[in-house]
């Protein structure tokens, strides 16, 4: 692992997070990264139980927490059911970044590291980076009506993915170990990492809308795009676009409504912060009144209906 050069880290975000994490790990466990400098092939002082928690508290739910043990040469790895940050017999450079880490912990060393370094100060932090603005193609196609198991089987063309063909299989791989990742104690600032990277895997995403009459509408999303995209695309596509409804997740054993706008004063969901990532079959409820019910899908739509095949 390369490991990162502090003079030219986010100054900011290591004062404002990082040393919350210095002095709730380093201080309350300091002996560890000097016990690292006096014996660094002793391999105890280079192994953390990430569910130990006190390390969970001070580290893994804190933002810029597991950064900071990359930051210093630790990687996270699975053994025994658990994961653990470990680090290698390190080398000089290594001994001599924990000694400037465990350095900022004293009163005033990090600006006296500054000046001496001559660092410039913090850049002003970024605004988060907009929606990206291009229009999705959303490639309708409706198929007749079909058993919810035939219309749960998604095929994603190989253009959807940012994966080779040996990333996929990797990722095949990794859906197999689903269950058995799920009961490990995984810290969140890790579990936030690996939900960034999933992110970045898939260019479109396909979703399949099944009608209490078995058709089943389908489209082309983007894993960014916010859930309420979803409610704007079934409406326009229904008979009675005034009819209101609700879309209800893929989870078969206890269905959730899908969002289709934040509360007051919370974030708009995204589809793959709704787990609708690279496909998901959502089911159509509607809300039927005295005056408006449910009718199907527009007659432009019924007139492009084709047969579901798959293999």
């Amino acid at each position: 692992m390369e490991i990162g050069d502090p003079m030219r880290m986010s100054w900011e975000s290591l004062e404002v997070n990082w040393r919350f994490v210095l002095v709730h790990f380093f201080q309350g466990n300091h002996q560890k990264g000097r016990n690292i400098v006096k014996e660094p092939g002793n391999d105890k002082f280079r192994k953390i139980r990430m569910s130990n928690p006190k390390i969970r508290e001070a580290i893994g739910e804190v933002a810029g927490g597991v950064e900071l043990l990359e930051f210093v040469g630790f990687e996270l790895k699975e053994e025994g059911g658990e994961v653990w940050a470990v680090m290698e017999i390190p080398k000089e450079e290594q001994i001599s970044l924990i000694n400037k880490t465990i350095m900022l912990l004293e009163p005033g060393k990090i600006e006296q590291l500054k000046k001496s370094e001559n660092i410039p100060p913090a850049a002003p932090a970024k605004k988060e980076e907009s929606v990206e603005p291009k229009k999705i193609d959303r490639q309708i196609r409706v198929f007749f009506s079909v058993p919810e198991s035939v219309a749960a089987k998604i095929e994603l063309p190989d253009s959807f993915y940012n994966l080779s063909v040996e990333e996929l299989k990797r990722e095949a791989d990794m859906r197999k170990k689903k269950i058995a990742e799920s009961q490990l104690l995984i810290p969140k600032s890790y579990k936030e990492k690996q939900a960034k990277a999933a992110r970045r895997r898939y260019r479109r995403i396909i979703i399949r809308i099944q009608f209490p009459d078995g058709v089943v509408l389908q489209g082309v999303f983007a894993p960014w795009e916010p859930t309420s995209v979803l409610y704007e695309f079934v409406s326009s596509a229904l008979k009675e676009p005034c009819l209101e409804f609700e879309l209800l997740d893929p989870v078969l054993v206890k269905r959730r409504v899908i969002p289709s706008f934040p509360a007051v004063g919370e974030k708009a969901r995204t589809l793959e912060e709704e787990g609708l990532v690279p496909s998901a079959l959502i089911k159509f409820k509607p809300i039927e009144t005295d005056s408006v019910v449910f009718t199907g899908l527009s007659n432009e739509l019924l007139e492009i209906s084709e047969p579901l095949v798959t293999d």
